[in-house]
């Protein structure tokens, strides 16, 4: 490949050297030395070679195609036979990391990481907002409790009524937040198919179920704690000096 260097490119370049543009490497020749070019700056080196030339030689390397490494197929016919007959070669896939650190990058991938980290960092707050209600609203049920004790209640009679009271609103709650979650997405996958505009496959849903698990245990702890330190407090409470100080 004929070139045009820089006196201070062909002092160091010398008569034959090779040229890499991508991921193909050319050997270009010395054809002249020149000292500026246009839009170059003046000590700066340079190399000037013909597009033409250039083009020829890439188009003559073979290399494999960058563009298409993947086809998405619907329905039930498979598509290889017909991928074979139009020229494809199709080879067999023998490690899947390169794949996943390609899917990593692409913007929908850092998409749904951003999201499942507001998640995290959403699951956070209601692991702290679970234990503080929980320690507060049950404190604040010092003349109930403080009533019953006087009535003659036992404390494993009002623990076990509280401990069911809690764990129905629990339950009630995770299982209507889990619901409503799961079918405002499935209501949405038909749109969101529609909008993406190309032939993909149909949207599946897919539930991370180490994530929902870890989510469900930190808040099972929590309010467990919340419960414990509430509880605690009623129990250990002046039934006397309670009944007193509350205006009712």
């Amino acid at each position: 490949l004929p070139a045009l260097v820089s006196s201070n490119a062909s002092a160091a370049l010398g008569e034959r050297f090779a040229v890499t543009l991508g991921a193909q490497q050319f050997v270009a020749t010395r054809a002249a030395v020149a000292a500026t070019f246009p839009t170059v700056l003046p000590a700066q080196p340079f190399i000037v070679v013909s597009a033409p030339a250039l083009l020829e030689r890439a188009a003559a390397i073979p290399e494999a195609g960058l563009a298409l490494n993947g086809i998405l197929a619907t329905g039930d016919t498979d598509p290889l036979p017909a991928l074979r007959r139009s020229g494809f070669r199709i080879g067999t896939v023998q490690r899947t990391a390169p794949i996943e650190d390609a899917l990593a990058q692409l913007p929908q991938s850092l998409a749904v990481g951003l999201q499942f980290v507001a998640a995290a960092a959403g699951l956070g707050l209601v692991v702290i907002g679970v234990a503080v209600s929980l320690s507060v609203s049950q404190r604040r049920r010092d003349f109930e409790f403080a009533a019953l004790r006087a009535m003659g209640a036992e404390p494993q009679a009002l623990a076990r009524a509280l401990l069911w009271e809690q764990g129905v609103l629990l339950v009630f709650a995770f299982v209507a937040g889990l619901t409503i979650g799961e079918s405002a997405l499935r209501l949405m996958l038909p749109y969101l198919g529609q909008d993406l505009g190309v032939p993909f496959p149909p949207p599946v849903l897919v539930v991370d179920t180490t994530a929902l698990a870890a989510s469900v245990v930190a808040i099972a702890i929590a309010s467990a704690v919340g419960f414990g330190v509430a509880l605690r407090a009623l129990m250990r409470s002046s039934v006397t000096g309670v009944l007193r100080g509350e205006p009712e």
